[in-house]
């Protein structure tokens, strides 16, 4: 297992570029090719769904009603409307469900908990019985039949997708852009708050976030992603079964999703993967599959919540170790080791620092310390809270010159922690997999300091606790007459 931990954290590092280069080669990998576009498209349509569950907290069991709406939306333009163009009729499957996804998520974001999930259901068999009496325009009971597959016209040259291969890579690409833009989601500071609503809803309001509003753009991108799914399922089989609106296409999803691991970005098409392996499997051996299926699906939320990758994923990013003893509690050390809090930052213009002097010296009786350094350039004052802490207010208009990046700025308010050694903090983050900067002597005799951006956008600062100026044993005695203390 340990020999596998490099390239799983290699993964972890580069997923979008892990995830190409897995799948170019994924055709030859599997028992026939067509099963790997069905894997393919599945997976795509689990990623939809786990941008909702995995990473917003939202549990929908209605998903197929975007999936069958994305299949419908590409199959009529193409089988009824008669359209011309590949990518128009592709098109009009993600619009659909991302109108689609607008509309139910308005009404169903309205309730919480089992109530959201059942309203999810309500209106995916609504759509289904939709579905099944408009017969003249879905075919009914008999689906949708005779899509085309036109052929795919790409910087004025013309691809024939009806080989098994031709199709699988034509899906690829469009996949693999899927893929990358819900990395983007995730990385971007809305990828942020999602997560921060999974895990405190209140909590994120509190912070002034619209969490309603958020909610619905989620509804929206996962909805979308599943409308891509099935307009390409739609081309695929050349036909939309009116169960691509069942329940038991969302119960298919969810199955998914856990299998693989939710809240986690390969999941979904590990989970996918793994369900229609063990069903084209089974299938050969057994009529009762689903059965099978289902007490495998049972002993997995049972003994591995966490699903396949999502349980790989933790047994290989945490070395077996003996735990450290913290050495102030005697308890076990969690990752990097934090000693003191020595200081929150504030930051204030430069033209009011000696007005906010004025409210943490007169009005809370705080003491401030002459004898600690400014960063340099930075107009400010140390003030002492007792025990090792202090708060330091910062008169800074703009990034610093120690900016590393955008928003990448130790003057920015933000909270200072020390801790017992800075390289081990930094070997532990990178273990870890989290982002960090470091800048070299900002102040004082501190050799390197660690900063990063905790999940809500703070600003983290860690230091070596023997070497920093924050304990009144490591600074000057400066004695400063009351008349220049203002």
């Amino acid at each position: 297992m340990r020999v596998l931990a490099p390239l799983v954290a290699a993964v972890g590092r580069h997923p979008v570029l892990a995830f190409a280069v897995f799948f170019a080669a994924f055709p030859f990998l599997v028992p026939y090719k067509a099963l790997a576009a069905q894997v393919l498209i599945f997976g795509l349509l689990a990623l939809g769904f786990n941008l909702l569950y995995g990473y917003t907290g939202l549990l929908s069991f209605g998903h197929a009603a975007y999936y069958g709406l994305g299949a419908y939306g590409t199959g009529i333009l193409l089988a009824k409307v008669k359209v011309g163009s590949l990518w128009l009729g592709l098109a009009g499957g993600p619009l659909l469900a991302m109108l689609g996804g607008a509309v139910i998520g308005f009404f169903c974001l309205r309730r919480r908990g089992i109530y959201f999930a059942m309203l999810t259901l309500a209106f995916s068999q609504l759509l289904y019985f939709v579905a099944v009496h408009l017969a003249d325009v879905t075919g009914g009971d008999d689906g949708l039949r005779g899509i085309p597959l036109l052929p795919l016209n790409l910087f004025g040259f013309t691809f024939k997708l009806d080989g098994t291969l031709a199709f699988y890579y034509f899906a690829y690409a469009l996949v693999v852009l899927a893929v990358a833009g819900l990395k983007r989601i995730l990385d971007s500071p809305f990828g942020t708050v999602l997560q921060a609503i999974r895990e405190n809803s209140d909590r994120a309001a509190a912070c002034g976030y619209d969490v309603n509003r958020i909610r619905h753009l989620s509804f929206v991108f996962s909805a979308t992603f599943a409308g891509l799914a099935g307009g390409l399922d739609a081309l695929r089989l050349a036909v939309v079964p009116v169960e691509s609106l069942y329940w038991t296409t969302s119960g298919q999803i969810v199955i998914m999703t856990l299998l693989g691991g939710a809240g986690t970005f390969f999941g979904p098409f590990v989970g996918a993967g793994t369900y229609l392996v063990l069903e084209d499997r089974l299938a050969v051996y057994t009529e009762s599959w689903p059965l099978v299926i289902g007490l495998i699906f049972m002993a997995f939320v049972l003994f591995l919540p966490k699903g396949v990758w999502g349980s790989l994923v933790g047994r290989l990013s945490v070395t077996p170790r003996a735990p450290a003893r913290h050495p102030r509690h005697g308890g076990p050390d969690m990752a990097v080791t934090v000693l003191e809090l020595h200081h929150h930052g504030i930051r204030v213009n430069p033209d009011e620092t000696e007005k906010c002097l004025g409210f943490y010296r007169d009005v809370l009786g705080l003491t401030p310390d002459r004898g600690r350094p400014n960063i340099p350039g930075i107009p400010g004052y140390w003030m002492d809270c007792g025990n090792d802490t202090q708060i330091h207010i910062m008169g800074c208009e703009g990034q610093s010159r120690y900016a590393k990046g955008p928003g990448k700025d130790p003057t920015h308010l933000h909270v200072a922690l020390a801790v017992a050694d800075v390289q081990e903090s930094k070997r532990e983050l990178e273990r870890l997999g989290v982002p960090f900067w470091t800048i070299q002597s900002v102040v004082g005799p501190q050799l390197e300091q660690i900063f990063m951006d905790d999940p809500h956008g703070n600003l983290v600062e860690l230091h070596q606790i023997d070497t920093c100026r924050c304990r009144k044993s490591a600074r000057p005695d400066v004695v400063t007459p009351p008349a220049t203390m203002a």
